[in-house]
């Protein structure tokens, strides 16, 4: 799918075709969140994410950034998202590791098996339930830890920068002293 169109399965707002206000958002470059994002997309078939996008349809209001500048200035405020947020409104939910053909399968069989009464798959659903709740909570800690270890990283990277330029500073008022 191209970036013309919402990579969510069930929506259909496009460049051309969305309501007022509707904005459109690039998967995150983090790969733990950009597979996230692909999971929540619930879609059956392989899509490049690198080129598609999400709507401001699936996230909620508290998962964008204040724009104070543009709050303040009066002018039309921008709709940044948050770094560690997914979508969460309007997404149907499916199991993980499942294409959309392998779930038309499943049902099929279900159709073709009469043996398979209401708690039988009841039950399956909630074998799958609980193992894909943890590792959506794995999933979580560990963005959380990326993201600390991320922050840490680039303090210690300006902590390099203002060193390397207290050296060159000294270095350069040493040559000046020479001269």
């Amino acid at each position: 799918m191209s970036g013309n169109m919402c990579a969510v399965y069930t929506c259909n707002n496009s460049y051309k075709n969305h309501l007022p206000g509707v904005t459109f958002h690039r998967f995150p470059k983090s790969i733990i969140m950009r597979n996230k994002w692909v999971l929540l997309c619930s879609r059956g078939d392989k899509f490049n994410s690198a080129n598609s996008r999400i709507c401001s349809e699936h996230f909620l209001k508290e998962d964008f950034k204040r724009d104070l500048r543009n709050e303040l200035l009066g002018l039309p405020l921008k709709k940044e998202l948050k770094e560690d947020v997914v979508p969460s409104r309007k997404i149907l939910k499916m199991e993980p590791e499942k294409s959309q053909s392998a779930v038309n399968q499943e049902d099929e069989n279900l159709l073709e098996n009469e043996d398979v009464n209401s708690s039988q798959s009841s039950s399956l659903a909630s074998t799958y339930e609980q193992p894909y709740k943890e590792l959506l909570e794995k999933n979580r800690k560990l963005n959380s830890n990326l993201i600390k270890m991320q922050k840490k990283l680039e303090n210690k990277n300006k902590k390099i920068k203002v060193l390397t330029d207290q050296k060159s500073e000294k270095k350069i008022k040493t040559q000046k002293k020479l001269k």
